[in-house]
């Protein structure tokens, strides 16, 4: 049988920094009180596939489990400080200072730093990262914004594709125009 430090090895995790990250999670998971909600907060909610009953639901055993892989999944998208130092040929303390003073985004796993692999391409941040990093909203996760910041949007077209915020920024495109993607995160 697979021990949890085995299953989390390969994500770069000790034990004891995936549950932290566990439990900090798991703590962040708020039920929504049904009475709390409008008629169009709902209605917003299931538009985006929230089904009704999940409104309603209390945290069962299987969330635990999906969380725990979210946590892994969000993680192995990530690279330590050293792995980051190396991929920008600068020291790890270079690479601390950079999380400081807000030019390269990390989330504290554990006691430690994980940074997202999609704001470097070819050993440099990609272009206007600071101001990528300034336009999150605290209750977004580094998590999500990767998912927006690499997938295809609607609002962003490169030679008549539609492209990620990342690809529209490498291609030199108005960074005004992520930064007001990301800074909508929570306005739904």
């Amino acid at each position: 049988m697979l021990t949890l430090a085995e299953l989390v090895e390969p994500y770069g995790l000790t034990v004891d920094e995936f549950t932290d990250q566990l439990r900090g999670e798991l703590a962040a998971h708020v039920q929504a009180d049904p009475r709390a909600l409008t008629a169009a907060e709902r209605g917003v909610l299931q538009s985006i596939g929230v089904a009704p009953a999940d409104l309603d639901a209390p945290l069962a055993a299987g969330d635990v489990v999906t969380t725990a892989a979210h946590v892994l999944a969000a993680t192995a998208d990530m690279l330590t400080t050293d792995a980051m130092a190396h991929a920008l040929d600068r020291s790890e303390s270079r690479v601390r200072g950079a999380i400081a003073d807000g030019s390269l985004a990390a989330v504290r796993v554990g006691r430690t730093w994980r940074l997202p692999a999609w704001q470097m391409e070819a050993g440099r941040p990609i272009p206007h990262l600071r101001k990528i990093i300034v336009a999150k909203p605290d209750d977004v996760s580094w998590a999500l914004v990767g998912r927006v910041m690499t997938s295809p949007t609607d609002e962003l077209y490169v030679d008549g594709h539609a492209v990620s915020p990342r690809t529209w920024l490498l291609d030199g495109g108005d960074p005004r125009s992520v930064v007001s993607i990301i800074s909508m995160l929570l306005a739904w």
